[in-house]
């Protein structure tokens, strides 16, 4: 296998969790604002062309054609724009796997939204924490 090391060993160590801050209806798709976004920890797509495995921690039900965009205002802070999502409403959280690899350390504070805050666990029990509490 070739891969940069540093992505292979720590991406899959942790998973990112967002909760949906904001939603609309547009061109007969959903849109979902996460509280976390590309300028967050979702900076892998813009800076190393990252593909993420995103769902929603909801249970099943019918999935529509969806996108994940960020609440910046900013165009280009799209997460992505072709999934198929259940509908989500207000507090809905949203799980991005394999987010262990450059994404809090690279994330930013952009337009005042904070970083993600970062939990440590050890077989559940929180043993660090750091960011934004």
């Amino acid at each position: 296998m070739i891969a940069e090391p540093g992505r292979f060993i720590a991406a899959p160590a942790a998973v990112a969790v967002a909760s949906v801050m904001g939603r609309a209806q547009r061109g007969g798709r959903w849109w979902y604002y996460p509280d976390d976004v590309v300028y967050g920890s979702y900076n892998g797509l813009l800076f190393d062309h990252a593909h993420y495995l995103i769902d929603a921690l909801v249970k099943g039900g019918e999935r529509f054609s969806s996108v994940l965009a960020g609440p910046t205002c900013d165009s280009i802070d799209v997460i992505d724009e072709n999934m198929e999502l259940p509908k989500l409403e207000i507090g809905d959280l949203i799980l991005g796997r394999s987010m262990g690899a450059y994404t809090w350390a690279s994330a930013s504070d952009f337009n005042f939204f904070p970083k993600a805050t970062v939990l440590a666990l050890d077989r559940g029990r929180l043993i660090s924490s750091r960011g934004h509490q």
